[in-house]
């Protein structure tokens, strides 16, 4: 999936592009419908812009159940200047190891990671983070109920030891 959104803001006068590339893959071993494993990535930039004078809804954020799992919702970003922003720019990657035990229940190994950056690219040397957990599904007839235990892998002062997740349908 691809998304491109160009802009012009007026405050500042400036015009730029947010874009934003996500991608899923799924596989399953022929000899086995018990397991899944699965991926994910996503990268978004914001392009043209400073990121004084960025738009705050433009800008990217991660942390939370649709990110790096085991931190707390967009609680990722930027601080400049002892002011904590949205970045330019972010990278997010999942992967998951789904397990089904019967009809109804499920168990899920996973592993996140992310980076988010001041400029067009996320800076993966300074602001990578990263979580794991497990999970457990339960199947509806509206897709899988299910229910995440995360732990931030390396987190700083503030961070919760470890976060709790509940949504129906995969993660990803």
């Amino acid at each position: 999936l691809a998304k491109l959104t160009p802009f012009h803001e007026v405050t500042y006068g400036n015009t730029g592009l947010r874009a934003e590339l996500q991608g899923q893959a799924y596989y399953q071993p022929k000899s086995s419908d018990r397991f899944v494993f699965a991926i994910r990535g996503y990268f978004g930039t914001l392009i043209g812009v400073p990121l004084a004078q960025s738009p705050g809804d433009y800008l990217f954020f991660s942390g939370g159940g649709d990110s790096v799992r085991g931190y707390g919702y967009q609680s990722r970003g930027v601080t400049t200047g002892g002011v904590f922003s949205g970045g330019r720019s972010t990278f997010n990657a999942s992967a998951e190891l789904r397990m089904k035990l019967n009809d109804k229940f499920g168990l899920v190994a996973f592993a996140d990671a992310g980076a988010i950056g001041r400029g067009s690219v996320p800076d993966f040397g300074g602001s990578l983070f990263m979580g794991a957990g497990i999970g457990v599904r339960y199947q509806t007839p509206v897709g899988p109920l299910r229910l995440d235990l995360a732990r931030g892998l390396n987190r700083v002062a503030g961070d919760p030891p470890f976060a709790i997740y509940l949504g129906l349908g995969q993660s990803f």
